[in-house]
């Protein structure tokens, strides 16, 4: 028990490695249970007092509404009246302000008389009063400020009693009424709950209390991002997936949160590079640099990714590829001049500023071994009635565009001679020519002659 209530204080803010903290200090000096005071605080915090401390005093008492076993009907009838489909703690707001109307309009004994006829206890309507008044009593004693709206702030308050109920939300499990809570606890809402019948897909409760089964009692609907102002310190957060995102120029990933088994947030696009930056890192030089992903208009960037395209275009046209060093060389390039807090585009971007050749590639640091090819036995451009159409070389063995590809615009086809394409391209030999059309975007049309070497 005692270690129950260290966890408890640990949960609510009040202990650190087992010292009090400044909340820890406000609690003691709040007549009431610790998590009721913590809503309090946290109360204070999102200007809800007024509206809290009538819901802390309600809890803090048994229930003053009656239900008869012989007036079942009538009694559910008459509480009725202040029923908030959203929330069970509403229900408490609702029904102080309508006691609180007849407290000032009736006499003691009218007053007892209107209790027994909207089967309300009358001497736990009065505890309720003197509750709330020491409550605020001790809120104003603490530097508590009550703020009057005119309108009711669902979420704010509902926020505030998460402070001291976070640990007591739960999930709606697919097609049943049954939740799934913290600790892998299945329960299910006490059939006197407003949220009864239509069940929300996430709850927090009062108090979880187990008879024939677990139940939750007092309860309310939530939004799951509510829950991580206060349980951050004690969720568990995993990272799957980080990629470069091109548009946004980081890394990013998505996040998972559960706190103590409950998944709280099942998939949350978050930067990388504030959980793993020295991962990020990496991924940003190998996808953004190194693959060639990064959108930037720095020089050394194109001047760089033009030198690798010509590199390429060497091999291809050579059908080799053993001259362009391999990605690890470039990635180490990058890894050894680029300082350890560059990890997106924007970091990379400054440091550019400072060192604008810093990341400048050389012929040499490409290169595996230094080839010449022969530009007259492997032309760049086809000449045809004096315009030069553009060749491309590739060398994707089994592959449709394998070797060399000449693009001709719709106007030209006509103009083409089959026997002198076969002599285009001089380094390669013409057998296996197969000529075939390729319908590009709203200019051209391709004909690719395709020329396998020897």
């Amino acid at each position: 028990m005692i270690n129950d209530g260290y966890r408890a204080l640990t949960e609510l803010g009040a202990l650190h490695k087992e010292r009090l903290t400044p909340i820890g200090r406000q609690l003691a000096k709040l007549p009431i249970d610790p998590k009721l005071g913590r809503i309090l605080i946290a109360a204070e915090q999102h200007s809800v007092l007024k509206e809290v401390a009538i819901i802390v005093s309600a809890l803090s008492i048994p229930d003053p509404r009656e239900r008869p076993q012989d007036k079942k009907t009538q009694s559910d009838q008459a509480h009725a009246v202040d029923k908030d489909e959203d929330s069970d703690f509403a229900v408490f707001l609702n029904l102080w302000e309508r006691f609180e109307e007849q407290r000032q309009a009736l006499s003691q004994n009218q007053l007892r008389q209107y209790c027994r006829k909207q089967f309300l206890n009358f001497m736990r309507m009065r505890e309720w009063r003197d509750i709330h008044r020491q409550i605020m009593i001790a809120c104003k004693q603490l530097g508590f400020k009550e703020v009057h709206h005119e309108e009711r702030h669902y979420e704010a308050i509902h926020r505030a009693l998460l402070a001291g109920m976070f640990t007591q939300v739960a999930n709606k499990i697919e097609d049943s009424k049954e939740m799934l809570g913290c600790r892998s606890r299945k329960l299910a809402i006490f059939p006197g709950s407003m949220l009864f019948k239509k069940p929300p897909q996430w709850i927090m409760a009062a108090e979880l209390v187990e008879t024939s089964k677990l139940y939750a009692r007092v309860t309310a609907r939530i939004d799951p991002a509510w829950i991580e102002e206060y349980a951050a310190p004690f969720v568990k957060r995993q990272y799957f997936d980080p990629h470069f995102e091109r548009n946004q120029g980081r890394i990013m990933a998505h996040e998972q949160v559960s706190l103590y088994g409950l998944v709280i947030v099942a998939k949350r696009r978050i930067d990388y590079g504030h959980v793993n930056p020295e991962e990020a890192r990496e991924i940003f030089i190998r996808s953004g640099l190194v693959e060639g992903e990064l959108r930037t208009k720095q020089a050394y960037y194109r001047k760089n990714q033009a030198l690798i395209e010509s590199l390429e275009t060497q091999e291809a046209k050579l059908r080799k590829r053993d001259i362009l060093v391999d990605d690890e060389t470039v990635f180490a390039f990058y890894n050894q001049r680029l300082p350890s807090h560059v990890h997106n585009t924007k970091s990379l971007e400054h440091f550019v500023k400072t060192s604008p050749d810093a990341l400048l590639m050389t012929r040499d640091d490409l290169v595996n071994q230094d080839v010449k090819v022969d530009d007259m036995a492997f032309p760049d451009s086809f000449g045809l009635n004096g315009v030069a159409l553009p060749i491309d070389y590739k060398f994707e063995p089994g592959q449709e565009s394998d070797g060399a590809t000449l693009k001709v615009p719709v106007g030209l086809l006509r103009q083409l001679n089959l026997e002198d394409l076969g002599w285009a391209v001089p380094g390669l030999s013409k057998s296996a020519a197969k000529p075939c059309c390729v319908l590009y975007p709203k200019r051209y049309v391709a004909a690719l002659y395709q020329f396998r070497s020897l």
